[in-house]
C-alpha cells in the first residue's frame, strides 16, 4: 500500500431527443424511437430507489405504428406521459431524505451524498478521498474531493459485488499511480474475492487472487506493497480441529484459520504463507464460540469458530509482518523466516507491558517507523465488538514499542465519542495529520498532531458504512466522455445544460457550444462557466438550442475532451405544466 507523500469530440446521435425517421420497407408499418435520457430531474438528493421500481437508468422507449390509428396513438402518449409523471414523482420523494444523489447527465449514478462538518481549509491535508460505501444502492470504490463533491463512482467497475480497502498504490516499479482495492462477495463477518489494480486511467491492469489451494481472498486486506511487485492478502479459512475442550467431542470442530499470504503480483506465486492455527492457539481469544453475532459456534464447516478474526496485516523494510485479530484483541510482529511471534501487543498473552492505555477489537495496524531498539506503529482502537466494552469511544493510536524494555507508550491519541464496534482506519498522512475512519460508523476524521480536529465529514445516510477512508492526492486521467443533458420547456424556450465527467478532477470550466443544425455541424462557444461540482447546470438567456456539446478545459483553459453532441429533452403538452425553466418536478 503507497505510504509515501501526497503527489500532487466525438459527435454521435443525440440521447435525449426525437431521433429521425426513416419508414421500413414494403408494407411493413413504419415506426420511429422517442428516447429521453433518464428522468427530468436535477441532482436530486434520494434514498436507494425500491428495487422492484422503474430503474432511473433506464431511458423510457415509446414505439407506435404509424398506420395505428389516431385514438391508439393519443393513448400511447398519454400512458407514456402518465409513466414519466409517476417516476418523476417517485424520484422527488426519494429526494427527500438527501442519501444518494442523482445526476441528470449520469442518471444511472446513484452516489452517496457526504456532508462536511468540519473544514480548516489552511490546516487539514490536500487530497482526495477515497472511501468504499456499502449498504447503500451502488456499493463501490467512490472518491470524493475535501468539499464533498463526487469525483468518481467505481460502482460496477469490476462487477456486482462489494469494494473494500481503496488506496492509491505502487505497480510494478511506478511509484503512487496506480489503484488498488478488493471486489468481494461479503458474508457474515468475511468476504470472498480477489484484489484488483487499476491505472490511473481506471482501466483494470491487474488482478491478484490467493494461492496455494486456500479460499478465496478476503475483504479485510489488500496491500500492495512498496515498489508494486508483490502484494498481501487474507483469507478466511475453516479447518478441522479438535474443540473437545469447548464441549465439541463427538466429531470434528472447525474453527476459521486467519491466513495471509504475500504474493508475487507478475507470476502469482506465494512469496511467504502464515497461518494462524499454526502459532496461535484458540485459547488467546476473547471471543468464545457462539456468543457474538460472527463468532461462529465451532460446530459444523457452516459455521466455524472465528477465534482469531485477522483484519489487518502490513510489513517493514525490514521484511517483518504485522498482524491485527480481532477476537484476540492483539496485535502481533511476525518473523519472515519462520512465521513465529516476535511479541505480542495487548490481548490475554502480551508479551510488552502497556503503559497507560488498552484496546480491544481493534483494526488496521500499520508501522510507521522501525529501528533495532524500537517500532512504532498506528491502530485503530474500536474499544468495543457490540458485546465487551472496554472504552466509551473509538480512539486512533499511534504507539512506540521499545524493544529493550519490551514496553509500548503512546505517542498520540485522538479520540471521539465515537464508537464504532466494527471496521476502521488510521492513516498518517505526510502533513503529520492523522486521518481517521470509523468504519460502521458513516464518519471520517481529520486531526493534527496535537489533536486539534480540522476535518470531519459523513455520509448523509447513517446506514452507509465504509470499512475504511483514506487519503491520498493524485492524477486521474478518465478515458471516458463527458457527459451532457439539455433541457427546454418549449421548442422556443431558454436551454438548460447539465455537465458531468466522471472520475475528472482537473476541469475547472466547461464551455458550451450550441448550434441550430447538425448536418453539417455548425456550433460557435454560447458560454464559458467553472466547474461547480459532480454536476454544473448553466441556463441559457439566448433561446432555444437545436444541438450542443460541451468541452471540458483546465486551469490553463487547455482542452481536456469534448461530450457528445446532444438535443434537448422538450417536455410534451402532458407534462409541460409540471416544468420549470431547468427541469420537470412534480409538486
Amino acid at each position: 500500500m503507497y505510504r509515501g507523500p501526497l503527489s500532487g469530440l466525438a459527435k454521435e446521435s443525440s440521447q435525449g431527443s426525437l431521433e429521425s425517421f426513416s419508414p421500413m420497407k414494403k408494407t411493413r408499418p413504419a415506426f420511429q424511437l422517442l428516447e429521453f435520457n433518464g428522468p427530468p430531474t436535477y441532482l436530486l438528493q434520494s434514498a436507494p430507489a425500491p428495487r422492484h421500481g422503474l430503474p432511473t437508468s433506464q431511458p423510457f422507449r415509446v414505439f407506435w405504428s404509424l398506420d395505428l390509428s389516431l385514438n391508439f396513438m393519443a393513448s400511447r402518449l398519454r400512458l407514456y406521459q402518465l409513466t414519466l409523471l409517476s417516476v418523476v414523482a417517485s424520484l422527488f420523494e426519494q429526494a427527500a431524505s438527501q442519501s444518494e444523489s442523482v445526476f441528470l447527465s449520469r442518471p444511472e449514478l446513484q452516489a452517496p451524498v457526504l456532508k462536511v462538518d468540519v473544514n480548516d481549509v489552511a490546516k487539514v491535508t490536500q487530497g482526495y478521498l477515497f472511501a468504499t460505501p456499502f449498504r447503500n444502492h451502488q456499493p463501490g470504490p467512490y472518491v470524493y474531493d475535501q468539499s464533498r463533491n463526487l469525483i468518481w463512482s467505481g460502482f460496477g467497475v469490476a462487477g456486482p459485488a462489494n469494494a473494500h480497502d481503496f488506496s492509491v498504490c505502487d505497480y510494478k516499479g511506478s511509484t503512487g499511480d496506480h489503484m488498488s482495492y478488493l471486489i468481494v462477495n461479503q458474508e457474515n463477518g468475511f468476504g470472498q474475492g480477489l484484489g484488483v489494480i487499476m491505472d490511473s486511467h481506471f482501466r483494470i491492469v491487474d488482478t491478484v487472487k490467493s494461492s496455494l489451494g486456500r479460499g478465496p481472498a478476503d475483504m479485510h486486506e489488500f496491500n500492495v506493497l512498496p515498489g508494486g511487485e508483490s502484494a498481501i492478502l487474507i483469507i478466511y479459512q475453516p479447518v478441522q480441529y479438535d474443540l473437545s475442550s469447548y464441549g465439541i467431542a463427538s466429531t470434528f470442530g472447525w474453527v476459521t484459520a486467519g491466513i495471509f499470504q504475500e504474493i508475487d503480483i507478475e507470476s502469482g506465486k506465494v512469496i511467504f504463507e502464515w497461518k494462524s492455527t499454526n502459532h496461535v492457539d484458540p485459547s488467546e481469544s476473547r471471543v468464545k464460540p457462539g456468543t457474538t453475532d460472527i463468532s461462529g459456534d465451532g460446530k459444523s464447516k457452516a459455521t466455524p469458530y472465528d477465534y482469531f478474526h485477522i483484519n489487518s496485516v502490513d510489513k517493514s523494510a525490514e521484511g517483518e509482518y504485522l498482524v491485527s485479530a480481532r477476537h484476540t484483541s492483539t496485535i502481533y510482529k511476525i518473523s519472515p523466516v519462520d512465521g513465529s511471534v516476535i511479541w505480542r501487543l495487548g490481548g490475554l498473552n502480551s508479551t510488552l507491558s502497556l503503559t497507560g492505555f488498552n484496546f480491544s477489537s481493534q483494526h488496521d495496524a500499520r508501522f510507521i517507523s522501525e529501528t533495532s531498539s524500537s517500532t512504532t506503529l498506528s491502530f485503530f482502537d474500536n474499544g468495543s465488538n457490540g458485546y465487551t466494552i472496554t472504552a466509551t469511544g473509538s480512539t486512533a493510536f499511534i504507539i512506540k514499542v521499545d524493544n529493550t524494555t519490551d514496553t509500548a507508550t503512546v505517542v498520540s491519541a485522538y479520540g471521539s465519542s465515537l464508537s464504532t464496534t466494527s471496521q476502521g482506519s488510521t492513516q498518517v498522512l505526510p502533513t503529520g495529520n492523522t486521518l481517521v475512519g470509523y468504519g460502521s460508523k458513516p464518519t471520517v476524521n481529520e486531526f493534527t498532531a496535537d489533536g486539534t480536529l480540522v476535518y470531519s465529514a459523513s455520509f448523509s445516510n447513517t446506514k452507509f458504512e465504509s470499512y475504511r477512508w483514506q487519503k491520498f492526492n493524485f492524477t486521474f486521467q478518465p478515458t471516458d466522455q463527458p457527459a451532457l443533458f439539455s433541457y427546454a420547456k418549449t421548442a422556443t424556450s431558454n436551454t438548460a445544460f447539465f455537465a458531468s465527467w466522471n472520475g475528472d478532477a482537473a476541469t475547472k470550466s466547461w464551455t458550451v457550444w450550441t448550434g441550430a443544425t447538425n448536418d453539417p455541424p455548425s456550433f460557435t462557444a454560447l458560454a464559458t462557466i467553472d466547474r461547480a461540482g459532480f454536476e454544473t447546470l448553466y441556463t441559457s438567456t439566448n433561446g432555444f438550442a437545436a444541438y450542443a456539446f460541451v468541452e471540458a478545459k483546465n486551469a490553463d483553459g487547455k482542452t481536456l475532451a469534448n461530450s457528445s453532441t446532444v438535443m434537448p429533452f422538450v417536455p410534451g403538452p402532458g407534462l409541460v405544466d409540471s416544468c420549470g425553466d431547468t427541469q420537470c418536478v412534480v409538486t
